[in-house]
């Protein structure tokens, strides 16, 4: 009966196709012994390979290394090798500062993510690989009652989702959702299955365990039914959050723009059109751009109000740290990135200047010089040329990040290099990644970068305009070949 529910549900929620590759995370305990079981049962039928992952959280001395022993002898009765994880979760909650169940659901998921990457790497798709893991209709009761004693929203209310996806783009799949606690001890107990038993499940020692143990008990002396009675009122949430998510990702997908800077992904959002649309849409857009940057896990109500602070500041330089990203409004824009937002300091701004680090730095005549542009122009070789008698002592030049003071010279006059980087909209998380050359604070060149959205300063760059070559009277030229990658 169990078998023909799970199948059902494995097509209709399409969870599981022909030739995936399952990631099962194997505790020993009812429920994934009966998750493995079931999967065990239907893998001949569609061409399943399993790989059963278990993990010694070391929580319980003794107990876990005979949980661990268990787990790996069954897999192998089934006929499955399991991959066995052994993490010290208590250290791990001390040195991360986390609690003990968020860091044996970090380990968890670490380890099943490692799994499902390795096979990729042997060459199995993407789309091929799932993580299934074992909750079911009583844990997506508890999860909604705890949330709403934690004062979730609609998404939260709307429980834990059939399926996911990880940061590496992993499906994370429950097939069980729709399966009782009772149901599975009666399957075990039909197919002779003996599981492992968490004592500590019996303990009110955590606060899911106390919802388990004593919340429900009480609801269900006022409506024997409430474990269905939360879990309709998770599913309607969960049918409002699809439409509203729906809607925010269309919009999303409007406003959206994205570009690599080196080796982070950069999210740009237009914010004229989310003064337009309702709240919910706009934080659900926070949410999709933050992950699109890596921030997957552990967002929070604060955070989305501090982006909207940004989003609202009148300063169109705004911006916010979340602790390893940041958010910064530049102009008509808000900026998600993968970093941390230094202080603005002279320390460290030193000279980068070096032929190791590929800076190339000549003094050539007149006719010498005409021959280089030649060659640079076919080779493609991004260069700067200065009138070496304005420079004087070519020692003197650095290759340098911006420092206070800095100023370059426009035709009919000089601007500070600060002024300049506003007017070309350079947002305020960039300014301090740009290369210059400079004599003390006079800049002669403000380098190409990525960072710029203006074409010709991505490709060439700024000039000052005191030190521009002149034939008429310069017979000897600096200059400066750029590497091919800053």
């Amino acid at each position: 009966m169990l078998k023909k529910k799970f199948l059902r549900t494995l097509k209709e929620q399409d969870l599981v196709r022909e030739n995936m590759h399952l990631v099962i995370g194997f505790s020993g305990g009812p429920d994934s012994l009966c998750l493995f079981h079931l999967l065990d049962s239907v893998s001949q039928e569609l061409k399943l390979k399993l790989y059963p992952v278990h993990i010694n959280h070391k929580f319980r001395p003794g107990a876990a290394e005979e949980d661990q022993a268990f787990a790996e002898a069954f897999s192998r009765s089934m006929g499955w090798e399991c991959r066995t994880f052994v993490r010290d979760c208590l250290k791990l909650a001390e040195t991360e500062k986390l609690s003990s169940e968020e860091a044996g659901r970090k380990v968890r998921y670490d380890a099943f993510g490692q799994v499902a990457s390795e096979i990729e790497a042997t060459g199995v798709k993407k789309k091929d690989i799932a993580i299934v893991v074992a909750q079911n209709a009583d844990d997506q009761a508890e999860t909604i009652l705890f949330r709403i004693l934690r004062g979730s929203g609609i998404d939260g209310i709307a429980g834990i989702a059939p399926k996911r996806y990880d940061g590496a783009g992993f499906a994370v799949i429950r097939p069980l959702l729709e399966v009782s606690r009772r149901e599975i001890e009666e399957y075990c107990e039909e197919k002779g299955l003996e599981p492992r038993i968490d004592k500590t499940n019996a303990e009110p020692i955590y606060t899911r365990n106390k919802i388990r143990l004593e919340l429900i008990p009480l609801l269900e002396s006022l409506n024997p039914n409430i474990k269905e009675t939360v879990n309709r009122l998770g599913k309607a949430a969960a049918s409002d959050k699809d439409y509203i998510n729906g809607e925010a990702c269309a919009l999303y997908e409007s406003i959206k723009t994205e570009r690599v800077l080196g080796d982070k992904k950069e999210v740009s959002i237009l914010i004229s059109p989310l003064d337009k649309v309702h709240n919910s849409l706009i934080m659900r857009i926070y949410n999709m751009a933050l992950r699109e940057v890596g921030m997957w896990e552990n967002v929070t109500n604060a955070h989305l109000t501090e982006i909207d602070k940004v989003r609202l500041s009148e300063n169109p330089s705004a911006l916010t740290d979340l602790g390893g990203y940041v958010v910064s409004k530049a102009y008509d824009k808000l900026v998600f990135l993968k970093g941390r937002v230094e202080p603005f300091s002279t320390e460290g701004a030193g000279n980068l200047f070096s032929e190791e680090a590929g800076w190339k730095l000549t003094e050539l005549d007149r006719e010498a010089f005409k021959a280089y542009e030649k060659e640079a122009c076919s080779k493609g070789l991004t260069y700067g040329a200065f009138s070496a008698g304005k420079i004087g002592n070519p020692e003197k030049l650095e290759i340098r990040k911006r420092q206070k003071g800095d100023k370059i010279a426009i035709k009919g006059g000089s601007k500070k290099l600060q002024d300049l980087l506003v007017d070309w909209k350079v947002p305020k998380l960039y300014r301090d990644d740009i290369f210059l050359l400079a004599l003390g604070n006079e800049i002669l060149w403000v380098l190409p970068s990525e960072i710029f959205t203006n074409s010709t300063l991505r490709e060439k760059g700024r000039f000052s305009a005191d030190f521009k070559v002149d034939f008429r009277q310069d017979d000897r030229i600096i200059v400066l070949e750029r590497p091919e990658k800053l």
